[in-house]
């Protein structure tokens, strides 16, 4: 088993370290070619003319120069001779030149993108692998501050099209001894890097630390789990999604309001329930409430409605197959009066004439949502014994189901509870 996991690594660790070397063109590239924009200007923008730009200037004259000329001119620089020239993105220039403070403040003032893969010489750039094989920790903060949901979007590392995710390069050997390494590991996860999201290959970052015998990666990936269920500092926010999955959200809220606004969303109450439900199950939030001000208006609704058999808004919320959970959303739905407490009918043995009775807490344990299961212990669900039973510890049921980021949640409520009643 370890020696498949090596050898299904191998491509993605290759890939990684050499980034920066000529690798074989794929006949159909995905990623953008700068070479194909064109541009009518008299003025070619290349490595002298950025010189010139800067030359003299402080650090606010450089800036709105380089603002400028990107608003003017666009954002690519032609470097190289004659018949040999490419063109590479601004930022890259300018962190590759040593201009790091002009790169981040083009991308916290968004007058450029970041997260950027495009073809160079016959291999792929990226500004956050630059950043990174370079030092520049500053770009990479720019990056995650500016823009969040890049944190968990897969990006293309070579003309073949393999893609990562920025925290699964960090899961990779080829970092490990850089002394700000910690330093950006904790960024990223501190901002919602998800250290179990599958890549497209199927690979997660732990699997990949794993194979790598990255300890040091499990071991910080672990403490800012610990870190976050003993201080609660994050711990009630979403996951950020990602670019793909904001698009897809945006594609949905602006169809909604177009056929809200043209035929009225003449949905079904029940289709417009179960559409609902999906927005909740994606993290999907904003689309889930605007469909959410639309049930309002049916009589049929309550906050805790649920269809036989069904989710209500709140199970979904903690089924989500958002990484810990629509904690987010799970508390919206708890201020606006849904019942944390209520226990769920699920099929019992057969012959049995009781079905068993669960409650949220455990439902969550399926997905090992363990921020739902922070704010359900938090809201006053059971999270010492199995309803209807004395004997059988939520603890232990976590553990069996190995959803260890909920049990640790749970043991950490057990040592608070015991430390504010010694005598219980």
């Amino acid at each position: 088993m370890f020696m498949s996991y090596i050898t299904r690594l191998a491509p993605l660790i290759l890939a990684a370290s050499s980034l920066l070397m000529p690798h074989v063109a794929s006949a159909n590239s995905v990623v953008f070619d700068p070479m194909s924009v064109e541009s009518n200007d008299d003025v070619v923008v290349d490595s002298m003319y950025i010189e010139r730009l800067l030359d003299g200037k402080e650090e606010s004259a450089r800036y709105l120069s380089l603002a400028s000329m990107v608003k003017a001119h666009g954002p690519w620089v032609t470097i190289g001779a004659t018949g040999m020239q490419a063109k590479i993105h601004i930022t890259s220039y300018l962190i590759q030149t040593k201009r790091e403070q002009e790169a981040v403040n083009l991308l916290k003032n968004r007058d450029v993108e970041g997260w950027l893969s495009y073809s160079f010489q016959g291999g792929v750039f990226n500004d956050f692998v630059m950043a990174l094989d370079t030092g520049n920790i500053k770009y990479v903060k720019a990056l995650i501050e500016t823009n969040p949901n890049g944190i968990n979007t897969p990006f293309t590392l070579t003309t073949a099209g393999d893609e990562v995710t920025p925290i699964s390069l960090l899961a990779t050997d080829k970092y490990i001894d850089k002394d700000y390494y910690e330093l950006v590991l904790r960024l990223l996860l501190k901002a919602g890097a998800n250290p179990h999201q599958p890549l497209p290959n199927g690979m997660t970052p732990m699997v990949i630390a794993s194979a790598s015998n990255n300890m040091k990666f499990v071991r910080v990936a672990q403490a800012h789990i610990a870190e976050q269920t003993e201080g609660k500092k994050g711990l009630f926010t979403n996951t950020p999604l990602s670019q793909a999955q904001m698009i897809e959200m945006q594609a949905i809220v602006d169809a909604w309001i177009e056929d809200e606004t043209k035929n009225g969303s003449k949905y079904q109450f029940a289709k417009l329930h179960e559409i609902w439900i999906q927005m909740i199950l994606k993290g999907y939030n904003i689309a889930a409430d605007l469909m959410y001000e639309k049930l309002t208006t049916y009589p049929k609704f309550s906050i805790d409605y649920r269809d036989n058999g069904g989710l209500s808004g709140l199970m979904a919320a903690t089924l989500s197959e958002v990484y810990g959970g629509n904690v987010e959303y799970a508390k919206k739905l708890i201020d606006l009066g849904a019942d944390p407490t209520v226990l769920i009918n699920v099929q019992g043995i057969p012959g049995e004439e009781e079905p068993i009775k669960i409650n949220l807490i455990q439902l969550a344990l399926e997905k090992d949502n363990y921020k739902v299961v922070g704010l359900l212990i938090v809201s006053g669900v059971d999270f010492l014994f199995l309803p209807g039973s004395d004997e059988l510890l939520m603890l232990h049921s976590a553990m069996e189901q190995k959803a260890f980021k909920s049990a640790e949640m749970i043991r950490q409520a057990i040592m608070q509870s015991m430390k504010e009643n010694p005598e219980s």
